[in-house]
């Protein structure tokens, strides 16, 4: 039996908070806006409604990657295209490889005993990207993107395609790591797989049953030997 890891990549490798905020800041810089904490929180509100088009499966981030910022400049009445703000921003983000705490540390530790992935609902550009210039890229040995796939978690579909791609011996046991209850948790377990939340925030625990629960990936090695 082999045990195969497919880690989330933000906010669980990734620092995808202070990746986005430093590109958010370099686009405002750029386009001299002067009231940024305003603009920021016009931007998330867009921002996060979009994407929870796109895990119930009425956006797709192809679309979403221009209409967030459509929206955005409608809203602040800019006098720019969507399509230089989506640009500028996604090239910055693309450079944004600020990690998890520890997750260097972690992922050192679990490749040499299993193999590691990356499942995403990130973008192409910006994940690809991210992970070129990242010092995990010698640990992780495919990201699986759904922008790609054309699924995105949680959707069952998503993870059948992981699998089918990676086509695992029948006893091994694939174990989803992730941040977000409702996208890696909940996709994991309609999947049939198991899955390790990292809860860092000491959230109120699931309906659900997981396989295993984290606030710190130190806690990681010694919970997947466990499973």
């Amino acid at each position: 039996m082999k045990k195969i890891l497919l880690f989330d990549a933000d906010g669980t490798l990734f620092d995808f908070h202070a990746a986005e905020a430093d590109a958010l800041n370099q686009l405002l810089e750029k386009i001299n806006i002067q009231d940024k904490d305003s603009a920021l929180n016009i931007y998330h509100q867009i921002n996060d409604a979009l994407w929870k088009r796109v895990e119930e499966g009425t956006m797709t981030q192809t679309r979403l990657k221009l209409q967030r910022f459509e929206e955005f400049k409608e809203a602040l009445k800019l006098d720019v295209s969507a399509e230089m703000l989506a640009e500028t921003f996604m090239e910055a983000l693309s450079k944004g490889t600020q990690l998890i705490d520890y997750a260097y540390e972690t992922l050192e530790i679990l490749y040499k005993n299993y193999d590691c992935h990356i499942v995403t609902n990130g973008i192409t550009r910006i994940q690809k990207g991210r992970m070129q210039r990242s010092e995990l890229k010698p640990f992780i040995k495919e990201l699986f993107i759904s922008e790609e796939m054309g699924v995105s978690k949680p959707d069952v579909r998503y993870f059948d395609l992981v699998k089918e791609k990676l086509n695992p011996d029948p006893d091994d046991l694939l174990i989803v790591i992730g941040d977000s209850l409702s996208s890696d948790m909940k996709g994991a377990v309609d999947s049939g797989l198991k899955a390790i939340w990292y809860n860092p925030n000491h959230l109120p625990d699931p309906s659900f049953l997981l396989d295993g629960i984290v606030d710190d990936l130190r806690k990681l090695p010694s919970i997947i030997q466990q499973i």
